[in-house]
């Protein structure tokens, strides 16, 4: 099913707490499994990612804090979880298995659906149609049975494999080596079990084997010798509380002097946590050195108490607002405990180098110029596309201030060949553009026109919302508008835009009612104040409700009354 890349891969959207306990009852409900399984099973830092394969079948991905996935479902609104081979090699025992000679694995990794001759061993108890199962490796010679390879569905119940032993008897759904699987980390295949020791006394080289050989290896593989086997059993290391809170307080550590950027503030706190704290967990942890088995049990404890250590400044979320999350408006770069960390290699690192291409050990240590251009050359050669990892190519985000800057440092002058005493004619040239381009190219130089101040204008959006445009800032700021933008999004804990004008200029917008702010930030950057004007809007007339006329009666006494022949 995964054999050809993905027709269209959505992008990955994180599970919130409650969602991933839903998610954890119905994998608890559905394969009999405990609730520190489950837990293992559906760690915390789940995302889903939709899909669609070659044949437009729709499914969701369910990939976990490292990136592997470890659950799929296929069809439109289905709810049947499929584990990939990334779950299974956590808990092998987690569907039942058949196994199949090595020649066959091959096959199947392909594309090919596995047949009844194809299959050796099965468990005693029976297997119904449509069940899922895994496909295990069986080595006659050694004796061994390897880790799950390939997750499939029955295509007809098990006590119905003495038939025809071409028929088909597993639909192949997920193999190792797949698409699905390439989105993960790739791990090594664990190490195979040995099985039951009657086995040893068939012959050696013997192929697949006929249904009457297939009863007599059932009655071998007694239910007793196949949960004694190593292939079901899971080895986990345990810590204590206050060791996962110090490996989460280093990671946190870790985020802010390496991968914590500036310009994105502020974050939602779930997604600070699986973007930035859970990817950089050292690469000796494991998936449950997470918040819940740590001293602080939640998230926001554990970032309060990060706040508490001036490491962090967060934000609670407005009241008339749904979302409940705590906003991380900074992080301090500057703390003591940064400036004194010790970086290490993290899961991310681990992963990464996990995704290098062993073919293209040659090419890893190379300049970002030359491997493009060697990029260039394998594409133009199909034998030698095939070994370029992408992963190599890709380049992180970069602003056009700092970009247009590296241009120019890399920038070199010109030469020419001249007899001793002349003057080249491009130094000519050369120093004539310098001088006009210094006068043209200085922040500050005279023009022609009049200077028009700054607009800062606020308007009304709806009863209660407002929104605040700030233009014509070019002629007195260095920064540019993302900048500007960026800035008052993190001193305003608002939404900020750039939005181009007609002709030349831009346009930043801020929501809410933030002139002030702009006011700040134009000052800190030495506009005066004169040049800036405050637009405010105005004031929202209420409807009044009409006045009763007045009585003619009372009218007619207050004028008697004025006139003096009131009397009494």
């Amino acid at each position: 099913m995964f054999k050809k890349p993905f027709g269209n891969l959505k992008t990955s959207v994180p599970l919130h707490g409650s969602d991933r306990r839903k998610f954890k009852q119905r994998v608890v409900a559905a394969f009999g499994v405990s609730q520190d399984e489950g837990d293992q099973l559906v760690p915390e830092g789940l995302e889903s990612i939709k899909f669609s394969t070659r044949l437009n079948q729709q499914g969701v991905a369910y990939l976990g804090p490292e990136g592997d996935p470890l659950w799929f479902t296929i069809g439109k609104d289905s709810d049947e979880l499929i584990p990939t081979i990334y779950t299974l090699w956590k808990k092998q025992d987690l569907v039942p298995f058949v196994s199949t000679p090595p020649s066959v694995i091959p096959v199947l990794v392909g594309g090919a659906d596995l047949i009844i001759r194809g299959v050796i061993q099965r468990p005693s108890q029976p297997i119904a149609k449509d069940q899922l199962v895994s496909v295990c490796q069986y080595d006659r010679k050694a004796e061994k049975l390897s880790a799950p390879l390939v997750v499939g569905r029955m295509a007809i119940a098990s006590d119905q494999m003495a038939g025809d032993g071409n028929r088909k008897a597993v639909f192949v759904l997920h193999a190792w080596n797949d698409h699905l699987l390439d989105m993960g980390s790739k791990p090594d295949v664990p190490e195979p079990s040995v099985v039951a020791e009657a086995t040893r006394e068939e012959g050696e080289d013997s192929g697949p084997q006929e249904p009457s050989t297939l009863e007599q290896e059932q009655e071998q593989l007694s239910p007793t010798q196949t949960s004694s086997s190593p292939h079901t059993t899971t080895i986990a290391s345990y810590l204590s509380l206050q060791e996962v809170t110090d490996i989460l307080h280093k990671s946190l550590l870790q985020s802010i002097s390496t991968i914590l950027p500036v310009s994105p503030f502020p974050i939602l706190s779930t997604q600070f946590y699986t973007n930035y704290i859970l990817p950089c967990r050292p690469a000796t942890t494991t998936s449950d050195d997470t918040i819940k088995n740590s001293t602080h049990k939640s998230l926001t404890a554990f970032l309060k108490a990060a706040e508490k250590a001036s490491l962090l400044t967060l934000k609670s979320p407005q009241k008339h607002l749904q979302q409940k999350d705590l906003l991380v408006m900074s992080a301090n770069k500057t703390h003591p405990s940064v400036l004194g960390h010790v970086n290490y290699k993290t899961l991310k690192d681990k992963r990464r180098r996990r995704q290098i291409n062993k073919n293209d050990k040659a090419y890893t240590n190379l300049d970002d110029l030359l491997r493009t251009c060697i990029y260039a050359k394998q594409q133009s050669k199909p034998a030698m596309a095939g070994n370029t990892n992408a992963s190599l190519l890709e380049s992180e985000p970069i602003k056009r201030e700092e970009l247009v800057k590296k241009v120019i440092a890399k920038m070199q002058d010109w030469y020419e060949i001249v007899r001793n005493g002349e003057t080249s004619q491009k130094e000519v040239v050369h120093e004539t553009c310098d001088k006009s381009s210094l006068i043209i190219l200085n922040p500050w130089h005279c023009r022609q026109g009049t200077l028009k101040l700054i607009q800062v204008l606020t308007t009304p959006r709806g009863r209660k919302k407002a929104l605040t445009f700030v233009t014509g800032f070019e002629p007195f700021v260095t920064v540019g508008a993302e900048t500007m933008a960026d800035e008052l999004k993190r001193n305003c804990a608002s939404a900020a835009s750039v939005s181009p004008l007609p002709g030349t200029g831009m346009k930043v917008m801020v929501q809410g009612k933030q002139s002030k702010a702009v006011l700040e930030f134009l000052t800190s950057h030495g506009v005066p104040k004169q040049w800036i004007e405050l637009r405010h809007p105005q004031n929202v007339r209420h409807r009044t409700k009409p006045t009763k006329p007045p009585n003619p009666c009372l009218a007619a006494l207050a004028t008697v009354a004025r006139s003096g022949l009131a009397t009494r």
